[in-house]
C-alpha cells in the first residue's frame, strides 16, 4: 500500500560525521568502517521509533511490575540483545506483549496490547555487533 502523508518534500543530506569515536583519525581504514553519512540519504533516516501501543488505544500497565510494553522490552533486550538486530527484537517484544498479557478485574476485563514500532533504518543495528555473528 502506498499513499502520501502530507505535502512536504526531503532534499536529503550532505555527506557529515556520524558520532565519532573520541580516538577517530580520519584514514582509509576509519572511513571504510562507515563513520558518514553517504551524500544521497534523506534527512530523516536511521530513527526508530517504539510506541507501546497502536495510536488511540490504551497502553496497559500491572501496579506492581509496570507496563506490560517495559516489562516485555526487559525480557526480550535482557535474554536476546547479545545476538540480534533490533528490529529482531522489537519484533519478539510485540509477540510477547501481545500474547502473554491480558487485563483482569473488572469492565475492562481480557484487554489485549500490541506495541507499534516504526521503523525508518537503513541497515541492521545490533547493540554489540562483536558478538552478534
Amino acid at each position: 500500500m502506498e499513499a502520501c502523508r502530507g505535502d512536504m518534500t526531503d532534499g536529503g543530506a550532505d555527506e557529515s560525521p556520524l558520532l565519532l569515536p573520541f580516538s577517530y583519525q580520519d584514514t582509509e581504514a576509519n572511513r571504510q568502517r562507515n563513520y558518514f553519512v553517504p551524500s544521497n540519504m534523506p534527512n530523516i533516516c536511521d530513527i526508530y521509533l517504539g510506541f507501546s501501543t497502536v495510536p488511540g488505544y490504551t497502553s496497559w500497565r500491572n501496579s506492581q511490575r509496570g507496563s506490560w510494553f517495559v516489562q516485555s522490552l526487559i525480557d526480550v533486550f535482557s535474554e536476546h540483545a547479545a545476538r540480534e538486530d533490533l528490529c529482531s527484537l522489537m519484533t519478539k517484544v510485540n509477540q510477547k506483549v501481545a500474547l502473554s498479557f491480558e487485563s483482569q478485574g473488572g469492565k475492562l476485563t481480557k484487554r489485549k496490547q500490541v506495541p507499534a514500532p516504526v521503523n525508518m533504518l537503513t541497515k541492521k543495528l545490533y547493540f554489540f555487533p562483536e558478538y552478534a555473528r
